[in-house]
């Protein structure tokens, strides 16, 4: 796979970390905004506060990844990167990553 095509995926997949950052954010402040109200007496606030929390911090570790890979293969000085087995590794958990917690968070209905 080339280099271009390596550091185009890397954006992609960091734009999509920063956009599931901004959401899991968004969605912890409407939790804490709706924690009282009626409207959320049956949904189980603990289990939506540790879903959060995971995403939050598996999306952080994602993003710290995401960088050292774009900068490893900045630093490198073949134009046809061969990925190293970390790198494939962290791909693979990256998608695995994906599916997983884009179904959590598809799940995840918070009342206004």
């Amino acid at each position: 796979m080339s280099r271009r095509k390596i550091l185009e995926r890397l954006a992609s997949d960091g734009q999509k970390l920063k956009s599931l950052q901004t959401t899991v954010h968004n969605l912890r402040r409407k939790l804490e905004m709706n924690r009282n109200t009626r409207k959320t007496k049956n949904v189980d606030i603990e289990t939506v506060q540790e879903k959060l929390a995971e995403a939050e911090e598996t999306a952080e570790q994602l993003v710290d990844l995401n960088g050292q890979l774009v900068k490893n293969i900045e630093e490198s000085h073949s134009p046809d990167v061969r990925a190293s087995p970390e790198s494939k590794e962290a791909l693979k958990l990256s998608r695995k990553f994906w599916n997983r917690h884009e179904r959590d968070l598809k799940g995840l209905v918070i009342c206004n």
